[in-house]
C-alpha cells in the first residue's frame, strides 16, 4: 500500500510521473513491487506541517500495522514537529531532496518497517 503525501499529490500529472517512476523501478526488480495507484493521498486541503498531515491520516486510518514515511522534509527535528514526536520515531527516512530515494533510503525504511513487525509479536 502506497499513500501519497508529497505536495505532488495535488496534481494528477505528478502522481502519475510517480507511478511511471515505480513501474520503471518494478522493470528491472520484479513486478511485485509496482502499484498501479496510490491507496490514498493525505488531505491536499492541509499543507501546514508535513507531519501534521501524516499523523491525521493514520489518525483517521485502521489497521495500520507497521508504517514508514520516506519524505525529504523533517519529520521529527524542529519545534513544528514536537508535537508527534514520540509517534514518528522509528517511522521516518529522510530522503535528499536533489538526490530523490536511494538504495539505501529504501533499505533503511525496510529495516525500520521489519522492526515494528517484531515489536508486534513481542508485545
Amino acid at each position: 500500500m502506497v499513500v501519497l503525501s508529497s505536495t505532488w499529490r495535488v496534481r494528477r500529472d505528478f502522481c502519475e510521473q510517480i507511478l511511471q517512476a515505480f513501474s520503471d523501478y518494478a522493470g528491472t526488480h520484479g513486478e511485485e513491487l509496482l502499484p498501479t495507484q496510490f491507496y490514498d493521498v493525505t488531505n491536499v486541503d492541509n499543507h501546514s506541517e508535513r507531519q501534521w498531515e501524516i499523523h491525521d491520516w493514520l489518525a483517521s486510518s485502521r489497521n495500520i500495522d507497521a508504517w514508514v514515511a520516506l519524505d525529504d522534509e523533517e519529520l521529527i527535528e524542529g519545534d513544528t514537529n514536537k508535537k508527534y514526536y514520540s509517534e514518528f520515531q522509528n517511522h521516518v527516512v529522510k530522503t535528499t531532496s536533489h538526490i530523490g530515494l536511494t538504495q539505501r533510503d529504501a533499505q533503511n525504511a525496510v529495516l525500520l518497517l521489519k522492526a515494528q513487525h517484531k515489536k508486534k509479536l513481542n508485545d
